[in-house]
């Protein structure tokens, strides 16, 4: 005879106390495991609800299950399915279906459990409840708020409009208190949330399964807003699971890129996930996947007080989001009567301190954010307290001026705090700390980098003052001890140059750092050699503007330093052998073109001479008294010719000079030119 088989727990009881076990282990939020075990069991709203309630009261139950020795009497009895059927039985539908042995056992220990826990609680008391709306987070990888706006439309939603402006954080609550079925509204401090009424089953929505929209309460939005890491900025979450705040940062850094629509992200965004719970960095990579925030992140199976802040130079921002007592996550009309011990909360604080303090210690962070879905003093304000008071170049920056609710204590007016009843959200507290200097030897630096320039830039005003215009703060550069040397040798050249501009125009212009080769000790004298030739070629200019570059033995090519080769002593020597040299050229001038006129009067063919020499006896004495003249002078010029230039150089080679007859015909022939132009 076969042995009858025994009864089956029901389904539901069971994938809860798997739901409930998994959360206790770490794994992932309720929220996400309930979701996660729809393929088990199609009645999630029940299991999360029914695995909420177990959380809420874990302490109480634990503390009867050991008063009256449960599983010393009963070692079979799964510990899980235990506190959720007892769980029904006092705070659900206060009867289990089914003669199952586990269901069973509940029964016969539910009397005992309850006579304990009386003392602590009071079932007969009406709990307080309060409808907690639902959020949904438009997730800018995949979709943007005005898409998904639109999509919502057609199905039929209506969107409830509000002037912010005009209207106050009460009164947008008192919206959001009286959202009817089909109705939405934008959330009034984060842009791209939308809050839908209390009773609407997202998980499967289509939105929900393609990434544009993400279940995420507005309290654990806060910690990610507040910060508001720019586009293109390097952001480390060191405590990164289950992936919510992590796909958020990840589309901060991306702005208004959207990954489904394909190319690259903004250049340097970066997203370092960090997580030492390999099962819980398993979620981490599925929810990134699926909002495309993968694109962008790297994920890190690792403790994060073991990572090396010299490896992550290139950190601007972290996110500091430790485990905490979660007193704050009064979640969709559960109670908030659980409590902590304090060794717990101890523990708890000290791991909080030291994860704050190694992120802190990242070279080049600006700005880090903690925060805690905790409501407790000691897990926050207390934390910053003393980690600050340790670590001088930090403070606590302001951030989303338009939230109401502030830190606890003075100082800590900076910080932000959510309350579940009156924001009707989870409780969070946040607080992001900025660095307020750096180093010194970073400061002294940057010190020598900004003076540098400056004293470069006088330098170079003092070496040429002729350049450009004279610079604030110039005479600050001049040596006390040589005001007046300085001063003198900066003036005297300036109205030098000045009245040699002003005679000469068709000089060229003097070139940099002629007045830095002028000796101080001999200023006077050097001054007055240059004036002199500058006076002597005003006036030759002005007379023969035509011939001053020819005439003019002084001009030539100027070059840097000339004024210190002229000797002082023999000046007025060198005038007068310039001038002798100049009457003497004129002379010469006069004597060619004398030469020229008779060459006139006195080329042409030899046949024509012979036939004219009658007519020639016959002209009267005083034209042939000037002819005689002419040849003497003629004569003349040739004997001086001849000794002047004997001989010419070509290229470097002497050769025999011209004839006199060949000059003779050359002059006539231009004179001939001249004439007929």
């Amino acid at each position: 005879m076969k042995t009858p088989r025994a009864e089956p727990v029901p389904r539901l009881y069971k994938v809860a106390a798997n739901v409930y076990r998994d959360y206790n282990e770490g794994k992932d939020s309720v929220k996400n495991l309930v979701y996660q075990a729809k393929k088990k069991h199609p009645n999630i709203k029940a299991i999360y609800a029914l695995v909420m309630e177990a959380v809420n009261h874990a302490t109480h139950i634990d503390d009867a299950f050991k008063k009256i020795e449960l599983f010393e009497k009963e070692p079979r009895f799964q510990k899980e399915l235990a506190c959720v059927l007892i769980t029904e039985l006092l705070f659900g539908k206060k009867t289990l279906p089914g003669t199952s042995l586990p269901v069973t056992t509940a029964l016969k220990y539910h009397k005992q459990i309850k006579k304990n826990m009386e003392g602590e609680l009071n079932f007969e008391e009406v709990r307080k409840v309060v409808k907690f709306p639902k959020y949904a987070r438009v997730n800018s990888l995949c979709n943007s708020l005005t898409r998904v706006s639109r999509h919502l439309r057609d199905e039929g939603w209506l969107e409830i409009m509000y002037d912010k402006e005009s209207t106050s954080y009460s009164q947008f609550l008192e919206i959001v208190r009286n959202l009817k079925e089909s109705e939405y509204v934008v959330d009034y401090h984060i842009q791209n949330l939308i809050v839908f009424p209390p009773k609407t089953q997202l998980y499967d929505h289509a939105l929900i399964e393609d990434g544009s929209l993400l279940l995420q309460d507005k309290g654990s939005c806060m910690p990610v807003e507040a910060l508001s890491p720019p586009p293109g900025s390097c952001v480390l979450d060191a405590c990164s699971a289950p992936g919510m705040k992590t796909s958020q940062i990840a589309s901060k850094v991306c702005g208004n890129w959207v990954a489904v629509l394909g190319g690259k992200p903004p250049p340097g965004a970066k997203v370092i996930a960090v997580e030492r719970s390999t099962k819980r960095c398993q979620v981490l990579r599925d929810i990134l996947q699926r909002s495309r925030g993968d694109k962008v992140t790297t994920v890190i199976n690792q403790n994060f007080l073991e990572i090396d802040p010299q490896e992550y130079s290139e950190v601007d921002y972290i996110v500091v989001d430790p485990s905490c007592s979660g007193d704050g996550m009064v979640n969709r009309n559960a109670l908030a009567d659980s409590g902590i011990s304090q060794e717990k909360l101890a523990n708890l604080c000290f791991f909080q301190k030291k994860l704050l303090r190694h992120a802190l210690s990242f070279p080049n962070v600006k700005k880090v954010v903690y925060s805690t879905c905790s409501l407790t003093r000691e897990e926050n304000e207390g934390v910053l307290e003393e980690v600050l008071s340790d670590i001088k170049n930090w403070k606590i920056a302001e951030s989303i001026e338009s939230w109401e609710r502030r830190g606890e204590g003075e100082g800590y007016s900076a910080c932000l705090r959510t309350l579940p009843y009156e924001d009707l959200c989870n409780g969070f507290f946040v607080a992001v700390l900025e660095r307020t200097c750096e180093n010194s030897d970073s400061l002294q630096e940057k010190f020598s980098i900004k003076e540098e320039p400056s004293l470069e830039v006088k330098s170079e005003a003092e070496s040429n003052p002729l350049k450009a215009k004279k610079k604030k703060g110039d005479s600050e550069c001049i040596d006390t001890e040589n005001n007046s040397e300085k001063f003198s040798i900066k003036e005297e050249p300036s109205l030098e140059v000045k009245s040699e501009a002003e005679s000469n125009p068709l000089k060229a212009k003097k070139k940099k750092g002629d007045s830095e080769s002028i000796d101080t000790e001999n200023n006077s004298e050097k001054f007055s050699i240059k004036q002199e030739p500058i006076l002597e070629v005003k006036s030759e200019a002005e007379s023969n503007p035509l011939k001053a570059a020819k005439s003019n033995p002084l001009k030539g090519k100027k070059k840097k330093g000339d004024s210190e080769c002229i000797d002082t002593e023999n000046t007025q020597e060198t005038v007068e052998k310039i001038k002798h040299k100049k009457n003497k050229k004129k002379k010469k001038e006069f004597d060619v073109s004398n030469a020229v006129d008779n060459d006139l009067s006195t080329s042409g063919d030899l046949n024509a001479s012979e036939k004219d020499s009658d007519k020639s006896e016959e002209v009267k004495p005083k034209k042939s008294k000037k002819k005689k003249r002419d040849r003497d002078q003629l004569e003349n010029d040739e004997t001086s010719f001849n000794q002047k230039s004997p001989e010419c150089k070509v290229n470097g080679d002497l050769e025999p000079a011209t004839s006199h007859d060949d000059v003779i015909r050359k002059s006539a022939k231009k004179k001939r030119k001249n004439a007929g132009s």
